[in-house]
Parts: C-alpha cells; structure tokens; sequence
C-alpha cells in the first residue's frame, strides 16, 4: 500500500505483511509470525494492519493474551468475543484441544465466508497451554476463505508449545522478525530533524527499540544520552520510569520485591547480592528471579544477572519507594564491607546509606573514584566531588588535584579548566609535600611537582576551549615551576603541541630536542611516540631534515604498545594520530585512530573520541573512502556536541568541509563551514566558507575578497602553517576572480617554493595542482597538463587515492587544451612525447636543474637524463636551450612570461593582497 505523503512512513515489515494479507484475499487462509523484543513495535505493526483491513471493507479483530485472565482457551475465547460470538466450549469436550481447534476453524471459516477477515493473536508468548494446543491443530488444519491469522511473540518468552505451533506454518505462510529501528526513524520517534547528528549515538544507545526511544522523546531525549560518554543517570522524564516498568506491574508481589532490590543492587548484580537487600530466604529470591528471567525484565548470564537494558534498571530504581531504598542501600552496604569488596564497588551505596565521619567517607569516596577513573570518569569526577565535600579543610591539594584530572577526563572542560587552576593556588599555598601520585597524568610528588601538573591539566583544558594564548601561557608558567626532568619533558611536550598549533610556531628545533631527551629516553611508548612525531612536524614546517624516520619510530611504537598502556594516554594519541595525517601518513593515521578511538569508546571519553573521529574522516576522506569518512565525521560532531566543546566540535565541521571541497561538493563544503563558523568563530572556519562560496561562484569577486581577508593574502600567512595546503588552489582561484591573471604564475611559483620545503609529497603536489591552475589560466595549456599529471601521481605516491582522482578531474581542462595546440609553429608535433617526458621537458624548459627535477618527482637524476635524451631525439633538436627556445616560441607560453618562469626567482618586494 502506497502512503500519502503527509502520513508517516510504514514500518519495514509493512510490505510483507500486506502481501500476505492481499494473498489471503485471494480465499487461501493464511498464518503470519511476527517476532521481536519487547517494544520493537509488534503491537504498532499489527495495529496498523487491521486499520488497513477495516478500511478497506474487511473485518480484524484482534486479542492478546496478556489482557485477559489467564485460563483454559482464554487467548481463542477472547478472539471469538471480539468477533461477537462465543467459542462454544459447551458444544465440545474442553479437554480435548483437537476439538476445540476443530470449533474454532469452524467459526473462523463462516466469518471468513461473509468477507476478508484479519485475526491478531498477539503476545502469544504468554497464552495459556491450552490456547496453544488448539492453534497447534488450527495451523495444521486451516479454515477455508480468506482468512489471515497473525501471531505475535516475544522469542526469548516463548515455550516450547508456541514452536510446534509455529512448525505448522507452510512455505506460504509468512515469517517476520523485527529488526531495530533506522536512524532515520530513530530521528522521527525523537522529534529530531533527519540529519542531527546526535539521532545515532542514542538510537545505538537504546538499540534501535522504538519504546526506549518513544519514552526519552517525553523528557530530554537527546541530551539523556551524551554520546561518545556514560549516559546520564539523572531522573527519567515524568512518566517513562512507569511505561518502562509495565512488564514488572504485571508480575507477582515476590518478583516486584526480587526486582527492587536488583535495582538496589547495581544494573549488573549477583544473587548472593540480591539476597542480602531483598531481606528474605533465598528459595523466594530465587522463584521471584525466575519469574523475572521469564518475563524478560532481567536477564541471566554464566555468572551475575543483568536488567534488559539500562533505562529498564533505571525505570525500576526510580519506582523504588524512598525509604525503603535507603534501608536496602545500606544491606548493600554491610554486606559488600562484610565480604572486603573494594570501595569502587560499595560507593554508590555509601552515598544512600553513610554512617561514618566526613574524613573516612572521603577517604573511601577518593579510593573508588580513583579506581574507576581509567573506564568511568564522570562517575570518578562525581565521587571525588563527594570525597572533597567530606574533607578537612588541610590536605586537599592531592584530592583536588585528581578530581581536576577526572573532571578533564570526562569531557567537562569549563569546569575542569576552573578546578585545575584552584588546585595549581592550593598547592602554591600548601606546605606540606603530597606523596604517590597515581593519576594518568603524572608528576613530581611534591607540591611544585603538583603544581605543574595542575597547571598543564588547566592549559590543556584551555587548549580544547580554544584558548590557545591562554594556554602556551600557563605551560609556560608550568615550565619555570617543574623541577623534576620528566615534569619539564612532559611540560614542554604540551607546549611543543600548542604552539605548532598557532600559525607561524617559531620552534627551537634543537632546544626542543634538548628539553625532550628526558621523555624520549626514559618515557613510556606513547610519551616517545609523540616526542618522535613532535619532531617529525617540526622538521616539515621548518625544513630541516626529513620526517621519514620520526614518523617510522612513532608508528613503530605505538604498534607496539598494548591497549592497556594507550588507553592510559589517549590525550596523546589523539594528538600523534593528527601528526600523521598532516604529515600524510592516512593509512597509518586511520588505523591508529580507529583503534583509539575504540578504547575511548570503551572508557567513556568522549573529547579523544571525538578527537580520533575526526582525524579517521578525514584520513578516510584523503584515502577515497567517501561513506566511512562522512560517518566517523558525523560521529564526531555528535560526541563533541555541548558548549564545552564547540571549539572541538567546529574542527569536526571543518574537516567535514574540507573533505566536501576535496569530493567538488561545494554546497555541502559551504554547510559545513557554515556550522563550524557557527560552533566556534575562528579564522580557519571562515576560510573554508569563503573557499567553499568561492568554489561554487556565485559571487567570485565578493567571495574572493572574502578568503585572501581571512586567509591573510596569496601566502595564506592568517592560517595555520599545517592547514595552508588546503587552500593552495584557493588562492589561484581567487586571484583569477579578482583579474590578477598576470600574477598567478608567480603566485604559484611561490605556493611550490614553501610546499619543497616541507619535503611532503601530497603538499608538493597540491602546491603543483595551483600552479598547473595558474598556467592555464594565464594560456600555458600544455604546461598545466604536464604539471597536473605530476601533480596526480603525487597525490598517488602519497596514499591519497580520493585526492589524485579529483586532481585528474581537474586536470582534463588543460589537456583537453593542450591537444588543440599539440604543434608548435615550426611544425614540431608534441603529441610524439610521452606524459612524463613533456612533463620533463617543461620544467627543463623553465630553467630546473636535473637535480631539482629528480628531486621534485622522487626519480633518479639517471632517470632524468635519460628521459631528456629521448626528448631531444624525438624534437630533433640538440640541446637544453634549444628545447627552452622551442617552448618559447610555442603556443604552451608568453616569452615574457617564461622568462620569469624559474625556480630561483625571489619573492622579494612582492605586495601581499589584502593582508589579513
């Protein structure tokens, strides 16, 4: 059946069932199974049938064995008496289910002679036995005229009887298993737009069931669960703690009482556990997790008892009278003390049930934040918070100094900026020395040593804030306090990390070799991982040296590191995994990433998830993997969601943008940059839209403004030193838009010059797309193509297959150019050389030694000489000057233009436009 357009949409199984439907039309009765979990939507589904049926002239009744008393037959009497009749129990032997099945097809078959008629038997699963032998006969032996007979159930609730009435079922019949909702219904269950980002995490959070997400769209739905982190154990929206627990009201008392104190007890509980909170002998609890195991409110694995999903526990917490659970928290309590359990495991009954002083419940408050710190920081942050409340007013500097290290670690970054700077004044204040220092970030155990780190947790915090001058500042500061050589290593890292992160760094290579010898002598894997890549960016914005053997020793390391050991570390990761993708390592930078970012998947970290996200879409993106670079990216965006992390989250949308431009899909890039300039304003974002806009020209002149203004000019000297390469064709195009046809050339002269010096392939070949850009624009055709087909096969050496085949699309223009003026006016035919021998030719032609060029497309200075030997037999001509007369005198180029066409020329007294 086709919908309106303004009805909603059908569920999926919708189509299956109105074939069999139309089949039983045709006078051939029919059975349909319908299975799924609780709240999947059976009921919604069947629903929507027999409205369909009514509405199209038929008759539908429909029964359900949970709303009617439980007795012999009561599931067939209560069909009959929806059709208006009685079973007729007293015409047969009611002992016998053949003859009530028998009396049953009977009634069925005269209906169905008066027209079409639909039979909903739903939560089968709970019918009695005796309902269930009589549909046993009925699947067997069917009732004539069109007649279908669907039958709903839960599988992990049905009894062995509800199978042998489904092996009944022919090849005819129909059998469907619902599967979860879509994000795309998940969006509209919400009330949320399509395309919001946060629709996935929580729709994966409550498993695509349509009755989780139907309840959280009555309260905050979408901020209930922060994705990427713990989802927030806050008080469930009015109403849904009672629509979740409809199941449990059905129960007996025993069971009611057993599921109470499972609640108590944890999501996760043993029966030993149980036992001791419910108060009662242990044959009832075990009757009462029984009946709670068959209506598939918990469910039971090889050693404890979990609640069928975390909103079910929370639900049956929150319908947990107040008094009562104070009494059974601390049973809780007592007993888990009376067996030695650690303090993370009675903590959250300490909380309902304390009966020490203040500076013993801190104590055990600190102990169990800390031991669930590494896989559950918001609970550590809260817990801690506890543990300083409970505190004396001497001693805090170590108590405040972790609980800023569990507040940075789950996301919180305001506060965590905030409390981190109070703990730096506390221990400036302190005079006593803080010993055993356990926390992921380490340093000295004195007071100085505490100070530091404090004030590199603030700086960090800063950093992800967007805060940038505040924190080289405080890393600054930091560095003069740290008097332990692993403190100063450590410290100088971050402030390495910061300010390559600005945009002309003004890095002491060798001063920050020195002060990084402590780490990458005597650090940890990641600590001499990052050191590695630390150097190896240093060397491509500077120029000294090559990055090849840094980034070999990073990825050595970190392939060697357990999981265990990274996941203590995942600040660094993130940032060593940003390294590799500026310095075209994807492939390597993907698979650390996703790696990562499983393990901050797992701790419940969402800003180094979302960090590691957005580095495996973009490394996805250069690698040509469309679909998986659009998802992690999306992903991103929806775990950096909140005002802590508008500045992250902006990145996200940036590189969503780039990827965009990357792919031609400039409106998208345009959107994306929009949101990211609308998360964050930042220089960076307003680039991308003016590039995106400028792409897509509507409004060049405008547009082109717009960019060179924010970019800061032709030399992109506003940005990011490690972000320029995005915008080399950017500039060309802009000046193209604003008529300085006869600077381009010149412009990208310069864009080359400063991509060599980096010795990165794919920046040297995007910096060679610019100028190929330039040539053509200023009627050099042939040159264009020649340096676009390099320009492409550097993009391939470079693992960047997505980025080479858009720089081909790019580059059919000038070929198709150059063809129409393949002859120079001698007659000389240019078609007779080779792609990569015009590409030689052209840059020997402009004044390139053989050096250079051997240099610039990674072959052998042998290679070169030998390609220009088979140029100059077939030009037929003698020599290097004949072969640059003979392109001076061609089509491809203006002499004028040649002559300044050269390598060495200085960009000295070149006006900057439009600086930023």
């Amino acid at each position: 059946m086709r919908t309106r357009d303004d009805e909603p949409p059908r569920p999926p199984a919708w189509d299956a069932l109105e074939r069999a439907w139309q089949h039983a039309c045709t006078g051939v009765s029919r059975f349909a199974e319908v299975a799924g979990d609780p709240g999947l939507g059976k009921s919604h589904l069947l629903g929507l049938l027999a409205e369909h049926v009514r509405s199209h002239g038929g008759t539908a009744v429909l029964a359900s064995a949970r709303s009617v008393p439980r007795g012999p037959y009561a599931l067939l009497q209560d069909a009959c008496e929806c059709l208006g009749e009685d079973l007729g129990l007293d015409e047969c032997d009611p002992h016998d289910p053949h003859a009530v099945g028998r009396l049953m097809r009977d009634r069925l078959g005269q209906r169905a002679d008066g027209g079409p008629l639909l039979v909903v038997l739903d939560d089968a699963h709970a019918a009695d036995e005796a309902s269930l032998r009589a549909l046993c006969f009925l699947t067997r032996h069917r009732p004539s005229g069109p007649l279908l007979v669907c039958v709903s159930y839960r599988p992990r609730q049905a009894p062995a009887l509800l199978a042998s009435v489904l092996a009944g079922l022919d090849r005819e019949d129909t059998r469907l298993s619902l599967a979860p909702a879509c994000d795309a219904t998940a969006a509209r269950l919400l009330h949320a737009d399509a395309d919001d980002v946060r629709v996935r995490p929580v729709n994966r959070f409550c498993e695509g069931n349509p009755l989780y997400l139907a309840a959280l769209a009555k309260g905050r739905g979408l901020d209930l669960v922060p994705p990427g982190g713990e989802w927030r154990q806050s008080l469930l929206p009015p109403g849904v703690a009672a629509e979740l627990t409809r199941d449990l009201a059905e129960l007996g008392a025993t069971a009611q009482l057993v599921a109470r104190a499972a609640a108590v007890a944890g999501e996760r509980f043993t029966l030993g556990l149980v036992t001791a909170v419910c108060g009662i002998d242990g044959e009832r609890v075990l009757l009462g997790l029984d009946e709670l195991v068959g209506a598939d409110v918990v469910r039971h694995s090889e050693r404890n008892y979990a609640f069928r999903h975390p909103l079910t526990w929370k639900a049956t917490l929150e319908t947990t009278g107040h008094a009562w659970r104070i009494t059974a928290h601390r049973r809780a309590l007592d007993a888990l003390k009376a067996r030695g359990a650690p303090a993370q495991e009675y903590a959250a009954h300490l909380e309902w049930a304390a009966r020490e002083d203040g500076q013993s419940l801190s104590r055990e408050f600190a102990a169990a934040g800390r031991a669930v710190l590494p896989v559950r920081p918001a609970l550590a942050a809260h817990w801690l918070d506890l543990a300083v409340q409970h505190a004396p007013d001497q001693g805090l500097d170590r108590l405040l100094l972790d609980r800023a290290a569990a507040t940075l670690q789950a996301g919180q970054l305001r506060r965590a900026y905030r409390l981190s700077l109070e703990a730096a004044d506390t221990s400036l204040q302190a005079g006593t020395s803080l010993q055993g220092d356990t926390s992921p970030q380490a340093g000295s155990p004195d007071r100085a040593g505490h100070r530091t780190r404090a004030l590199r947790m603030a700086a960090y915090a800063g950093r992800l804030l967007g805060r940038t001058a505040e924190a080289g500042a405080l890393l600054f500061e930091a560095l003069a306090t740290a008097e332990e050589p692993g403190d100063q290593a450590e410290t100088a890292l971050w402030l390495a990390i910061t300010q390559l992160s600005d945009v002309e760094p003004g890095l002491d290579l060798c001063r920050l070799r020195q002060r990084l010898g402590h780490l990458a002598a005597h650090g940890c894997r990641v600590t001499r991982a990052l050191c590695s890549a630390v150097h190896a960016v240093c060397e491509a914005l500077t120029g000294e040296g090559s990055t090849s053997n840094d980034l070999r020793t990073a990825t050595r390391l970190i392939d060697q590191t357990p999981d265990a050991e990274l996941a203590g570390r995942l600040d660094l990761v993130a940032w060593l995994c940003w390294a590799e993708l500026r310095l075209e390592r994807y492939a390597d930078a993907l698979r650390h990433s996703r790696r990562a970012a499983a393990l901050a998947r797992a701790a419940g970290r969402a800003v180094p998830l979302g960090l590691l996200l957005t580095v495996a879409g973009s490394a996805a993106g250069y690698l040509g993997r469309q679909a998986e670079s659009a998802a992690a990216l999306d992903e991103a965006v929806a775990v950096l969601a909140g005002e802590d992390h508008a500045y992250l989250r902006a990145h996200a949308l940036i590189e969503r943008s780039a990827t965009a431009r990357r792919d031609g899909d400039l409106p998208a890039a345009a959107r994306w940059a929009g949101h990211a300039l609308a998360a964050a304003p930042d220089r960076l974002a307003a680039a991308h839209l003016s590039a995106a806009r400028l792409g897509a020209g509507k409004a060049p002149e405008r547009d082109a403004g717009e960019f060179l203004r924010h970019a800061g000019g032709q030399r992109l000297s506003a940005l990011p030193a490690l972000y320029r390469a995005d915008f080399y064709l950017t500039v060309i195009t802009a000046g193209k838009a604003l008529g300085l046809t006869d600077q381009l050339v010149h412009w990208g002269e310069l864009l080359e010059k400063e991509a060599d010096a980096t010795g990165l392939t794919g920046r040297v070949g995007l910096s060679m797309v610019a100028s190929a850009t330039a040539l053509l624009a200023a009627g050099q055709p042939a040159k264009a193509a020649a340096k676009a087909a390099a320009a492409a096969d550097l993009m391939d050496r470079a693992g960047a297959p997505g980025s080479a085949a858009h720089v081909r699309a790019l580059a059919e223009p000038a070929r198709g150019q150059a063809e129409e003026h393949s002859r120079t006016p001698d007659g000389t035919t240019m078609d007779l050389l080779t792609c990569r021998e015009l590409e030689i030719a052209e840059l020997v032609s402009s004044g390139v030694t053989n050096g250079q060029v051997a240099r610039r497309l990674g072959v052998s200075e042998k290679t070169v000489e030998g390609h220009l030997s088979r140029v100059y037999r077939k030009l037929d001509i003698p020599s290097r000057a004949a072969l640059a007369t003979l392109f001076t005198r061609s089509h491809f180029g203006d002499p004028a233009i040649e002559q300044g066409n050269s390598l060495a020329r200085q960009d000295e007294g070149i006006p900057r436009l439009l600086p930023g």
